[in-house]
């Protein structure tokens, strides 16, 4: 992972504290109702796998099971779940990508 230097970290942050009504986006065309129903979702993240042994409630690991195809589905789909809990705690006056493409 590209470690930021301390300038780039204090850019990111006076970034991130710019409320999302002030940006400026005249300069990015607002996307038709065509081209949002033909827009894919690409996953620029990708993560850097660990195997570790995390102690799970039975009745959690019970429904990711259940309504997952197999067993490595079911722990990407924690992983997401995850993720996603994180992105609101750290964030959480932004939407996600999937709210506001909708």
């Amino acid at each position: 992972m590209v470690k930021l230097t301390d300038e780039q970290k204090e850019k990111m942050k006076a970034l991130e504290a710019i409320p999302e009504d002030q940006i400026d986006l005249s300069d990015i065309p607002e996307l038709t109702t065509e081209q949002r129903r033909n827009a894919r979702r690409i996953n620029i993240y990708k993560p850097d796998w660990q195997d570790i042994t995390l102690r799970l409630d039975r009745n959690v690991v019970d429904w990711f099971e259940e309504n997952a195809e197999n067993d490595d589905e079911a722990a990407k789909v924690i992983n997401e779940v995850l993720v996603e809990h994180i992105r609101k705690v750290r964030f959480p006056n932004r939407k996600a990508v999937a709210e506001v493409i909708t």
